[in-house]
């Protein structure tokens, strides 16, 4: 499965709620086997989509850039 708008793989693991960078594998759930791509799709069976996966992108990025800019207004 992709993304209608920027045809990128839904079913990775950058998009599970599992998804963890500072775990062991980058992955919260234990059992889970490594998967060495994490933006690739995959077939983990404990793949559930997160909340971080819905809303990322361009509203995220420029909220982040106006927050940076204010730090630096006088």
């Amino acid at each position: 499965m992709t993304c209608p708008g920027c045809h990128a793989a839904v079913h990775c693991c950058r998009n599970c709620r599992f998804y963890s960078p500072s775990a062991h594998n980058n992955c919260s759930e234990p059992s889970a086997e490594w998967v060495r791509d994490k933006e690739k799709a995959n077939f983990c069976e404990y793949f559930t989509l997160g909340d971080r996966a819905v809303g990322e992108g361009r509203g995220d990025a420029q909220g982040a850039r106006a927050a940076f800019d204010n730090l630096f207004k006088k």
